[in-house]
């Protein structure tokens, strides 16, 4: 059986290597240094509490110094109960790897306090959902599409002079978090709803993002006559040329889809003159049939269909007294860093 251990700084060129071997063309620089945290940082990281922690962590199996396979996860949310699997690389002839490498930090994480996994994947990778869902107990949770247009066409006066969004406040946490939950299918709320302070805005999140290059816009969206949030919208972008855009709105008011794009469209034709636009459509969220109406509607074409998959972690509680092939995947959906599998790691919040 091979050994579970850290990633280690020599490590990433056996990597390198082995990505090019398995899958020849793919671009080494997929798996650089600026991907992970290495020594020090790694081991001082690897001594935080969970519930603290909020850099990736990285795991390489290795047997007879030959590193067989790499797997990644990282806090999926602020109160650091839901992790994703954001990474796995295995070599050839590696399953058994492969399903060591996920049993290990199921049980590492989920034993420390960690209640869900998920990960992210291409629906075209059959083999790579065989191998979570046949091997390591994860199940179909929902499906994500992603939408994109290359050439906007806006007047930019729309935003310039549009009363329609407000821009997010910290204040905001409490009721945006009462909101996403309702807005999302009961079936998915407790593997997928997020926690209050997901939706906090100041320092913290500013200083993040200046961390990881990303520069993000969040704005609400409000009854007009009752002035209660009725929908929110995260804009992204890393280089000011492609933007990730994540928009929800309510039953009662998804009618706004078509309003809501023009104004994104605006905005961001306001950046750049030849910026590029994605849009996240998650089917756990009650009106996402509305949004992918006003996607197709306005000239959108959907280029990505993804799988979410979900595995719960329930530790036992004591009773009262009286009681074949290789996988190269990187599932990242939430930003324009990761152009590999592109469903970048700036999506998922």
């Amino acid at each position: 059986m091979a050994k579970i251990r850290q990633l280690k700084h020599h490590d990433i060129k056996k990597i390198q290597a082995m990505i090019q071997y398995v899958v020849p063309g793919v671009a080494s620089n997929l798996i650089s240094e600026d991907k992970f945290i290495i020594f020090p940082l790694n081991l001082i990281h690897s001594l935080l509490p969970v519930n603290m922690k909020f850099f990736q962590e990285t795991f390489v199996a290795v047997e007879d110094k030959e590193v067989l396979g790499l797997i990644s996860l990282t806090p999926d949310t602020k109160q650091k109960t839901r992790w994703r699997i954001n990474k796995l690389i295995l070599n050839f002839n590696a399953y058994d790897v492969g399903k060591q490498l996920i049993d290990f930090v199921v049980n590492k994480y989920g034993g420390a306090g960690v209640e869900t996994f998920i990960t992210i994947l291409d629906e075209t990778s059959a083999e790579a959902i065989a191998l979570f869902k046949n091997n390591c107990g994860f199940r179909s949770c929902t499906n994500i599409h992603v939408y994109e247009i290359d050439k906007l066409r806006a007047d930019k006066e729309i935003f310039l002079n549009s009363n329609l969004l407000r821009e997010m406040k910290s204040s905001d946490a409490k009721n945006l978090q009462e909101f996403d939950q309702q807005s999302i299918f009961p079936q998915y709320r407790i593997s997928l709803m997020n926690n209050q302070s997901d939706f906090k805005v100041g320092l913290r999140s500013i200083f993040a993002n200046n961390l990881t290059g990303y520069q993000t816009k969040k704005f609400v969206f409000e009854n007009p006559s009752k002035h209660d949030i009725e929908g929110y919208i995260n804009i992204t972008t890393k280089e000011g040329r492609h933007f990730w855009a994540d928009i929800v709105l309510s039953l009662a008011f998804q009618e706004y889809y078509p309003d809501i794009l023009n104004y994104i469209v605006s905005y961001i034709s306001c950046q750049s003159n030849d910026a590029k636009l994605s849009v996240y459509v998650r089917k756990y969220y009650q009106s996402n049939d509305k949004l992918s109406e006003a996607l197709l509607t306005n000239n959108f074409n959907i280029t990505q269909r993804y799988q979410v998959l979900v595995k719960d972690y329930w530790k036992a509680t004591k009773a009262p007294a009286e009681l074949k092939t290789p996988i190269v995947i990187f599932p990242e959906i939430r930003s324009p860093a990761c152009n590999v599998v592109d469903l970048q790691d700036i999506f998922w919040r």
